[in-house]
């Protein structure tokens, strides 16, 4: 399976929790420090927006302003950001050739980086040991430095 395989995966069982959710549950806090499902997911998808086309792609020439709760009043619109966000960064690495992995990126907050993790083993195949790349490792495409 390769990372943009479980990639999905991930979308569609944080989609799948979402769905459990009730618009008039969306602002609930189970305390008060935590954050709602709305901020979640507005943060989800301003993090996602920001790493690809500020970070990867640079094709924004500044990180994102964070999405404003008030335009997205409940499920069907939460999810439609989220998607709206989402599939274009899928279709991007999708479209990466193994050519790509090796490509140096200089990120905005002047970190520099390889768009694999994992030494030229290609898009998410096992590792070491046969271990698949963990989420964390997605971060590590775009923020470890280059050392």
């Amino acid at each position: 399976q390769n990372l943009v395989d479980r990639w999905s995966n991930v979308r569609a069982r944080l989609l799948d929790t979402v769905d459990k959710f009730a618009d008039h549950e969306l602002d609930f806090k189970p305390f008060a420090t935590s954050w709602s499902v709305r901020s979640l997911m507005l943060h989800i998808a301003h993090e996602e927006n920001g790493e690809f086309n500020h970070g990867l792609t640079q094709t924004l020439p500044a990180f994102p302003l964070e999405y404003d709760p008030a335009l997205y009043p409940n499920l069907a619109a939460l999810k439609g950001l989220l998607a709206q966000v989402h599939a274009p960064n899928q279709a991007f690495l999708a479209a990466l050739a193994d050519a790509d992995l090796e490509r140096l990126i200089r990120t905005p907050w002047g970190a520099e980086a390889r768009t694999h993790a994992h030494g030229g083993r290609g898009r998410g195949t096992p590792g070491p040991a046969g271990r698949m790349p963990q989420s964390r490792d997605l971060d590590d495409c775009i923020a470890r430095p280059v050392g």
